[in-house]
């Protein structure tokens, strides 16, 4: 990256999908990021207000000996990345995705007439997801995605109504190692188009 290219500043949104199931194949076909607005697999979080944000934490194990005043080396003791947002749009699917344990049953018609869509929170399926963040890159202007591959919604998903405001839900997601990919890319996948696809 060059000293002082403001060509390199990164602004804008992003948009963030979650998959029902995890996967380590990337959305990506032909060096192409996948239309996930399309996909009958991926879901759309829909809107989020005050961004996305993504952390990377890296715990080390100094290294000291006798002979110097500073560590001589280090090894990496723990490495975590997690991602959090607040969703600005929130149906009962939506909300089940996010909440950790969460169940959702989709309603039917019939000529008895229409049931209703339920979501249960206790005791149910601690299932893995896959978690896409598509935004625009700042090297080429083109997209840019980042790929967890094995995500679990965590901490606390509050849903608050106030009069006059929108009604929004904070919520985080922790990326878990998945020992079968390369050394390096086992949390998150960083992948940028360098040739305009559309």
């Amino acid at each position: 990256m060059a000293y002082g290219d403001a060509t390199q500043i990164v602004s804008g949104h992003a948009k963030i999908y979650l998959l029902e199931t995890e996967t380590t194949v990337a959305p990506i076909t032909s060096g192409a990021i996948t239309d996930l607005d399309s996909s009958t697999t991926w879901i759309s979080l829909g809107y989020t207000q005050d961004g996305i944000s993504q952390t990377i934490t890296t715990e080390l194990t100094e290294v000291e000996v006798d002979q110097e005043d500073a560590p001589v080396a280090s090894t990496i003791n723990k490495q975590s990345a997690s991602v959090s947002t607040v969703l600005a749009q929130t149906d009962l699917l939506g909300l089940a995705y996010v909440i950790h344990g969460a169940s959702f049953t989709t309603g039917t018609s019939s000529s008895a007439g229409t049931s209703a869509n339920v979501m249960g929170i206790g005791g149910g399926t601690q299932a893995f997801n896959s978690l896409a963040i598509i935004s625009d890159s700042p090297e080429t202007g083109l997209e840019r995605l980042d790929f967890y591959p094995r995500v679990k919604p965590t901490g606390s998903t509050v849903e608050a109504f106030k009069r006059g405001e929108s009604h929004q839900v904070p919520v985080e997601f922790a990326a878990y190692s998945v020992s079968t990919l390369a050394a390096g890319s086992r949390l998150r996948i960083t992948h940028e188009e360098t040739t305009s696809y559309s």
